[in-house]
Order: structure tokens, then C-alpha cells, then sequence
């Protein structure tokens, strides 16, 4: 069976890759052979065998029909970049000395770039006879509902999926295989296991041939032909997951502060004094204010000098206040805001004086806020009862 041949591309002036740059003036007299390079394969004395398909017959006209699909759009050409995309080429071959009926075969192509690209845009269709393969050009504005597309029709996966449904396509209409890249792996395999399968089959008589060793080698290195020969569709091997920009940026790109998880700037642990502390709410909230603190230090230090007798007995118990102010006033057992966790508080050197700094503990303290009378007049009701038991 014979196989059918399509090249897809765009027509600019980049030089990215293996891109050639070719204008579209320049593709346009090559299709209509008014212009020739020196290393083009074409025989001169067939050259009349040539047929236009669709689009004017000249290369003049196939521009002015350009330029007025272009300014009907609203593009003005000079304002793109100078690489830009001008148009859009498909070619299909065939075999020499095809048996498919080209001409017929070449109008289906066309047909099918129509419904591709749109029958608003197509330029031209030739179909040159005059070279070793049979082939045609078809040419289309790169527009899409009357904006430039360049060649976004033809990224990546849009490329493929053309490719693929005109191999469908021409397969169900033509019976024209699609052509087959050297094999690999498991698509290798199993293209020799189906040629295998095949000469079984029909008790092909090359199995008991004695040149059977030899073409059970050739079949095995490259089984492409016999694959044709008995219309064997190879394989679509698996897909690998191609990632795309964003994922590559992301993956070698350096570590965000967001991963490095540093601990935050401006921003202090302490840990909650062991102090006397009155809890009350204010307009809604709730506060801790220490009336107390009774530092460590300063309780061992004054356990040194003054330790209490043993034939008097302890003080009083300090008085709770109740006032509108204060709901609740507990005393907080030793070390209990410590387990229940520390705070992290933001905190700025131009917030605090410098009296504040403590050397002992290496930071600011914030001095208590001054008690409401209630609670004054009860600390010198119990610092009194206190002198009375002494006394």
C-alpha cells in the first residue's frame, strides 16, 4: 500500500531553529515557478503538466489577493515585527509512480486545508508535476475571524492533532498509509510480532525458505516495508508528559522565601513571666494586666535576707477585687502561661524608651499599667492587716 506525505509550516523571515526564512512574495513565485533556485530538482520540459488549483494564476495576482485579505482584516503589516508570520503552507505527495489518481487526490487536500485554516484565506493551490514526487502547495493568510494568528494555529499539540486527522482522513478515503519513522522499542516489537503474525496466516512460503534466517533478520532490524506491503498500521507508542513553561520555571528556579520557611523578621518569642496577673475585659476584649511581678530573682533575694519565724504565723491571703472593671481575678499558677505555649508578638525598638531594656533578660519590658483605685485601696488594706499580724 502506498503512503501519503504532509508537511505543515509558516512562512516569515525567523531564523529560529531550522527555520529558513522565506517571504511570502518569494514562496508565491516559487509555487508559480516564475522564480527558481539553483538547487531545485525540476525538469523544465514538464512544466506545462503543472495545474493551479485554486487562487489566481499568476504571482501578482495571488499578492493582490493577499494584500486585500490583509487590509479588509484591519492589519497593518508594517507595525509587526519584522519576523513575523505572513502565512501558512501545507504540502502533500505522494510516491513516484503513484497509482492514486493525484489530481483528484490533490483537490481532497485542498479541501481539507479549507476546513482547517478557512476557505476565506486560502491564497493558492499548485500542483507541480515537474519534479521527482508529485506535490502540492496550498497557501492561507494566517487569520482566524478576522485577527492575526501568526502560527498559533500550528503549536505544539494543535500541529499534532492536524497531523493525525489527515492521516485518518486519508486513510478512510484513500487507503494511503501514514508514513512510518524508524521503529523503537516496544512500537519495534510489535510491528515485527504482526508481520510475523501475518506470514502465518497465509502460510507465506518464505517460512520454509532456506533464505528464512536471513529475512527473519532483516524483518526484525526494520519491518517497515513488509508493514506497508500487508497494510499494517504501526502502534501509537505512549505519550510522555512534556511539561510546560511554567512547570520548567518553577522547577529549576531558585527557592522562595516561602520555601526557605525563615523566621519572620521584626518579630520576637517570648516567653510569659511567672507573675500575678489579673484578667479583665476592656471594651470587649479581654487583657491581662499584671498588677505584680514578682521576678525569681528578686523572690530568692529577698528569701535570703528575711526568712520568715517559724512561731509566727503566715500572712494573710491577698484580697480578690470585684469591680465593674474586673470580672475575673485569678492567680496564676507557676510556669502556667509557659506550658500553655509562647506568643509572638511584632515589636520595634522606636516603640519602647530605654530605660525599658533589661539587661537580665535581654529585652524590652513594658512597664504595668497603673491599678484603679479599688484595687490600690485593697493592696493597702492587706498590706496593713499584714503589718497588725506581724505586730
Amino acid at each position: 500500500m502506498e503512503q501519503a506525505f504532509i508537511g505543515i509550516k509558516t512562512i516569515s523571515l525567523s531564523t529560529r531553529g531550522a527555520h529558513k526564512p522565506c517571504s511570502i512574495e518569494r514562496a508565491v513565485a516559487h509555487n508559480k515557478r516564475e522564480e527558481f533556485h539553483p538547487d531545485e530538482r525540476h525538469d523544465p520540459a514538464r512544466r506545462n503538466m503543472n495545474r493551479t488549483l485554486a487562487g489566481q494564476a499568476t504571482a501578482a495576482g495571488v499578492m493582490g489577493f493577499y494584500n486585500d485579505v490583509v487590509a479588509d482584516a484591519g492589519i497593518d503589516r508594517s507595525k509587526l515585527r519584522k519576523d513575523h508570520v505572513q502565512s501558512l503552507e501545507c504540502m502533500f505527495s505522494l510516491e513516484p509512480g503513484t497509482q492514486v489518481d493525484a489530481l483528484a487526490y490533490f483537490e481532497w487536500c485542498t479541501r481539507w486545508a479549507e476546513s482547517k485554516f478557512g476557505s476565506a484565506n486560502l491564497l493558492s493551490s499548485d500542483v507541480h508535476f515537474d519534479e521527482h514526487q508529485p506535490h502540492c502547495h496550498v497557501l492561507f493568510a494566517p487569520l482566524r475571524q478576522g485577527k492575526w494568528t501568526g502560527g498559533n494555529d500550528l503549536d505544539g499539540a494543535k500541529l499534532n492533532a492536524l497531523r493525525d486527522d489527515f492521516f485518518d482522513q486519508a486513510f478512510e478515503h484513500w487507503g494511503l498509509l501514514r508514513p512510518v519513522e524508524k521503529l523503537r522499542g516496544e512500537v519495534l516489537r510489535a510491528g515485527v510480532a504482526a508481520v510475523l503474525d501475518e506470514l502465518r496466516r497465509t502460510s507465506d512460503p518464505m517460512l520454509s525458505s532456506p533464505a528464512w534466517p536471513c529475512v527473519l533478520r532483516f524483518i526484525a532490524s526494520d519491518p517497515r516495508s513488509l508493514m506497508a506491503h500487508y497494510g499494517i498500521r504501526p502502534m501509537t507508542p505512549k505519550q510522555k508528559h512534556v511539561p510546560t513553561a511554567a512547570q520548567l520555571h518553577i522547577k529549576h528556579s531558585k527557592p522562595t522565601a516561602k520555601d526557605r520557611d525563615p523566621k519572620p523578621l521584626c518579630f520576637q518569642r517570648h516567653a510569659q513571666p511567672e507573675t500575678v496577673t489579673l484578667s479583665k475585659k476592656t471594651h470587649g476584649k479581654t487583657e491581662s494586666d499584671a498588677l505584680y511581678a514578682f521576678q525569681k530573682s528578686s523572690c530568692k533575694q529577698g528569701d535570703e535576707t528575711a526568712a520568715p519565724s517559724a512561731s509566727k504565723p503566715p500572712p494573710p491571703d491577698r484580697p480578690v477585687v470585684a469591680d465593674s472593671s474586673a470580672e475575673v481575678s485569678t492567680l496564676t499558677a507557676p510556669n502556667q502561661h509557659h506550658r500553655e505555649g509562647t506568643k509572638e508578638t511584632r515589636e520595634r525598638e522606636t516603640e519602647h524608651q530605654a530605660g525599658q531594656w533589661c539587661e537580665e533578660l535581654g529585652e524590652f519590658i513594658n512597664e504595668p499599667p497603673r491599678p484603679s483605685r479599688a484595687a490600690r485601696q485593697a493592696a493597702d488594706e492587706w498590706v496593713a492587716a499584714s503589718l497588725t499580724h506581724l505586730h
